[in-house]
Order: structure tokens, then C-alpha cells, then sequence
């Protein structure tokens, strides 16, 4: 997830800093609901689960240079989802409404975003649709070539796109075998590409061939969803000067009822999310205004865990301050051995996980197929030890 420093100021004066989720696939700015309540944004909780707009909006906002006043809507939702996963003290997240006037640069591999002021665009820059026939779509290209002086190189491709529902963006793209082209949200907010196994389905998509750690979970707002993480042989993005293409991309399967709100959302069928792996391998420049994603691809991207894949085959996440497995995959080292969701890991090669951050742990575990690690967990009131063999999931 894509991580941004900045505050928030309530009616009453209070004010607070921190880490949100600057998330494309979010219509609004989303506030933890106990922050919201005591930043005096609303006079109670909503009920367990539930997502509420605020009573009130946000007084100030401040990301970087940009400055907002009396920000609304503000939606409310419980922050442990996303703080379990990321395991930082995450306040919300940044959505569309918020940068609707902006553009924004992606540069991942310097962990730098660059928020970009831009004038014009079809109509106000917080409606829905976008430039659709050829023409439109040629003069929101040059528009946006224009407004982006200097910071677009020759090889970058241009990708017009339409929004939806809240602010949704909406993107056309083909995979192995698709009988049609599929349509994705571009998501910041979402670290692996994700594609609804329905989808696949109605598509005639046999994505059984691909290679998948499977019997996992991914994470929503929504609540957790089963999915099989997979090796996506190819995607193509459907662009105003040709595809796109990568290959050999981390996707998502997913089961999951998000796919019927955001059917319901954007007025029409979606398939998936276009998320950070996919993203990562480009410049990426967002130009809301114009509608338009210009993508530029950067040469030899190395894997940022060369051994992401290569482990004892658990998915953990932060729950009451322990490291807990929420998920262990099909035939895995950790499966073989009978390590079960909801154990908690207690040690890793003898070191105490109490002291460390989620991604270190899941960084030890990981390493060259082949080698040994010792894990320890805890399940109920039993302390249980094996040495597990690292293997090649993926």
C-alpha cells in the first residue's frame, strides 16, 4: 500500500498526523472512526462493521504542499482492516474526491509521489465519464501532454479512461486465453493486481494452469475474501497507442462479494483491480483532470523480495499485538506440517516475534528453496516447534 504523511484538523480545533493509504480505488478521504469521533467529525461509532459518512467535515487537511479546507464527505470505517495488514498505526485514506483536480506522479522506485496542480478537462473534475470518441480522446491526450511539460518522456503511453460511481477508474485489459477485454480499477490502495474469479469464469479464462499458492485470504474493507495468489503469464492495458503489456506479474484471485458493490457502484460490471504489482514496473503520472494515465516503463525492474515466493507457505497479520496466521497455503511446508489459521507464531529460528514488525517476519521466513527454518507457534494453551523446509511456491 501506498503510505503518505499527513494531518487532519476536526471542527473542535483537534488536530492529528500520520500515515494514510493514498488509494485510487477510494471515492472519498476515510477516516478511522475513533479518530473521527474524537477529532469531533461525529458524536458516536457506527455500528460494528458498518461505513458511515461523518456528520461533519473535515476543518483542514494538509498532504505535502496541498492544503484543503472543509473536506466532505468523509467516510467513517473501522482502521484495524487496513492497520492488520500494514501493521502501522494507518489514520485513513486519501481517495479520489480529495486529488480530483490534481495530477499525480508515481515514482516507485524513489518512494516519491508528486501532486500536480492541472487547469482543464472535461467539465467539472469531479464528474464522472471521460473523452470517448476518437477525437475526445486525441485532444485529452495533447491537453495533457501540454500540462505535463517536462515531465513526460517519448516513450510514455497515453491511456484515456473513464470514471465511475464515486470516482472509480476504470481501465480496459486482456489476460491469457480472455474471449473479451476485461475491465479493472486502477487501486493504489491495493498491493497485488486482483481478479475476480467469476470474472475469469465468464471470460473462459482457464487460469487453473497458472502457477498459485493457494487456500489464502485477501483483505478488504469488506471483510477477509478466499483467494489464490497466482503468476499472471501476461496482462495487456489497453492503450490510445497500442497494449500495453507486462509479464509475469503477482495477481489475485479473489471470492468475493466486492465485486457486486462495485458492480453496483460503478453502474456496470468490473472484473478486478489494476494494483501495485502491476503498477510498480512504470512512471506512472495520473492526470485526473484530462482523464488520461500515462504509463512509461522502467527497464530491468528487479523483484523487491527476491524470495517473496519462496517460503514456509503463511499469511499473518497484526491481531491484538500478535502476529497471527490467518492463512496457510495448499501444500506448503507450514500445510505439511499441520500449522492451522489462527495459530500464533511465537518465534522464528528462536527469535522472539514479539519484537518484530510484521514485514520482517515475513521476510524471515522467506529465503533460497531448500533451507531450513524453525518456527514456533502457539495454539491455545500448547507451545508447538517444527523445522520447515523453504519451497518454491510460486
Amino acid at each position: 500500500m501506498l503510505l503518505v504523511p499527513a494531518s487532519v484538523r476536526g471542527p473542535a480545533g483537534r488536530d492529528t498526523s500520520g500515515d494514510f493509504v493514498l488509494d485510487t480505488g477510494a471515492g472519498y478521504l476515510s477516516l478511522d472512526s475513533d479518530l473521527a469521533v474524537h477529532l469531533g467529525l461525529a458524536n458516536s461509532l457506527p455500528d460494528s462493521g458498518e461505513i458511515a459518512f461523518s456528520e461533519r467535515p473535515v476543518s483542514r487537511l494538509v498532504l505535502g504542499d496541498l492544503e484543503l479546507d472543509q473536506v466532505q464527505p468523509v467516510l467513517l470505517f473501522d482502521g484495524d482492516i487496513v492497520r492488520q495488514v500494514t501493521d502501522r498505526q494507518v489514520l485513513g485514506l486519501i481517495g479520489h474526491q480529495v486529488l480530483a483536480g490534481m495530477a499525480l506522479r508515481f515514482r516507485f522506485p524513489q518512494h516519491e509521489i508528486e501532486i500536480i496542480p492541472v487547469d482543464g478537462g472535461p467539465g467539472s473534475a469531479s464528474a464522472e465519464g471521460g473523452p470517448q470518441s476518437k477525437e475526445e480522446r486525441e485532444r485529452a491526450i495533447s491537453n495533457s501532454r501540454s500540462a505535463l511539460e517536462g515531465r513526460l518522456t517519448a516513450d510514455a503511453k497515453p491511456v484515456t479512461f473513464m470514471l465511475a460511481g464515486d470516482g472509480k477508474i476504470l481501465l480496459r485489459v486482456r489476460v491469457p486465453s480472455s474471449a473479451d477485454t476485461l475491465i479493472l480499477i486502477l487501486d493504489t490502495g491495493a498491493s497485488k493486481s486482483v481478479l475476480f474469479r467469476s470474472s475469469l469464469e465468464r471470460a473462459h479464462v482457464n487460469s487453473a494452469r497458472w502457477p498459485a499458492a493457494r487456500d489464502l485470504v485477501a483483505p478488504t474493507l469488506f471483510g477477509p475474501a478466499s483467494a489464490d495468489l497466482v503468476r499472471l503469464p501476461e496482462l495487456k492495458v489497453i492503450g490510445d497507442r497500442g497494449p500495453i503489456t507486462t509479464r509475469e506479474i503477482d495477481a489475485v484471485i479473489v471470492d468475493s462479494e466486492l465485486e457486486d458493490l462495485l458492480a453496483r457502484a460503478t453502474g456496470q460490471s468490473i472484473d478486478g483491480l489494476l494494483g501495485y504489482s502491476f503498477l510498480r514496473r512504470f512512471e506512472v503520472i495520473l492526470d485526473y483532470p484530462h482523464r488520461v494515465l500515462w504509463l512509461t516503463p522502467i527497464p530491468h525492474v528487479k523483484d523487491e523480495r527476491e524470495y517473496e515466493h519462496s517460503h514456509v507457505g503463511l499469511q499473518l497479520e497484526r491481531r491484538e499485538q500478535k502476529l497471527t496466521v490467518i492463512a496457510v497455503a495448499r501444500d506448503s511446508p507450514a500445510d505439511q506440517a499441520g500449522i492451522r489459521p489462527a495459530d500464533v507464531l511465537l518465534a522464528i529460528d528462536d527469535r522472539p516475534t514479539e519484537a518484530l514488525k510484521l514485514a520482517e517476519a515475513n521476510h524471515t521466513l522467506e529465503g533460497p528453496a531448500g533451507t531450513p527454518v524453525r518456527v514456533t507457534v502457539a495454539r491455545g494453551d500448547v507451545t508447538l516447534t517444527w523445522r520447515l523446509v523453504r519451497k518454491r511456491l510460486l
